[in-house]
């Protein structure tokens, strides 16, 4: 499970920074495969009996915070008519 909340999160972050630059394309893939990390993580967790840690169980709770930051609509950029 560690494996996949790292990789969702390098992938969100990814997503974010394409996004920021405007590669649009390129930050659905990469927020595609972060939610893909996301819900394997999860089902994976769901599966442990009572073995989760308090840490990973933060670590995926960030992942989740982050894959939703990733759907929210991005503020409008304002450009400078100067």
């Amino acid at each position: 499970m560690t494996t996949q909340v790292n990789f969702g999160l390098a992938y969100a972050r990814e997503a974010r920074s394409a996004y920021d630059s405007g590669r649009t394309e390129y930050g659905d893939l990469a927020r595609d495969i972060a939610m893909r990390a996301y819900s394997t993580a999860v089902r994976f967790a769901a599966r442990l009996s009572n073995g989760t840690s308090h840490s990973m169980t933060q670590e995926l709770t960030k992942l989740e915070a982050e894959v939703d930051g990733l759907l929210q609509p991005a503020p409008a950029r304002l450009r400078s008519i100067a």
